[in-house]
């Protein structure tokens, strides 16, 4: 990926700063308690920036997922074609784990809001089911059958989810160290 204009950087700043105000909120008052607007005020811009940016305040949530979408798609085409469909997607997870290495205070808090919030534990899901399509389009695009694509996708996407929830679980083990012990399961 090309690196960013000074207006591509402001935006995704602007993005960053909302989406972190927005957090802090829903953790200081509880999702349900904060409207788009006490987000816009705490970030200091317009109701409509943040509209702007979020169509809606679970997006906030998970204001980085495209950007995890993105990095997965481009560490998959990374991998080699000779490199089988199971292979690539575990040495895409692996290298995506360093997205995360130093944000596990973060995960934490975003993990609580989501356990906490019926509305953003159905978006996790959807997230989830994304990232698996993610993956899904890869493979089929590097040669793989679609239902093989899918399965792969779906238990990958799966696996990382389990990696990230013991890695939050567990200050002395690696999000890496997870994610390979969760990949393991599944090879066995």
């Amino acid at each position: 990926m090309t690196a960013p204009g000074l207006r591509g950087r402001k935006k995704a700043e602007t993005r960053r700063r909302l989406a972190a105000a927005a957090v802090d909120l829903f953790s200081e008052r509880g999702f349900d308690a904060v409207t788009m607007q006490d987000v816009a005020a705490a970030a200091d811009v317009g109701s409509r920036t943040v509209f702007r940016y979020f169509v809606d305040k679970a997006e906030l949530v998970f204001a980085d997922e495209a950007v995890v979408d993105e990095e997965l798609r481009q560490v998959l085409r990374k991998e080699p074609a000779q490199v089988d469909a199971w292979s690539a997607v575990e040495a895409a997870l692996v290298k995506l784990t360093d997205l995360w290495a130093d944000q596990r205070r973060e995960g934490v808090r975003r993990r609580r809001l989501v356990t906490g919030s019926a509305a953003l534990t159905a978006r996790h899901l959807v997230k989830l089911d994304r990232h698996a399509e993610v993956i899904a389009e890869e493979l089929v695009a590097r040669g793989a059958a679609r239902e093989a694509a899918r399965v792969i996708g779906r238990c990958a996407a799966a696996a990382f989810d389990c990696a990230v929830d013991r890695w939050l679980d567990d200050p002395q083990v690696s999000l890496a160290e997870a994610l390979q012990d969760a990949l393991d399961v599944l090879r066995h």
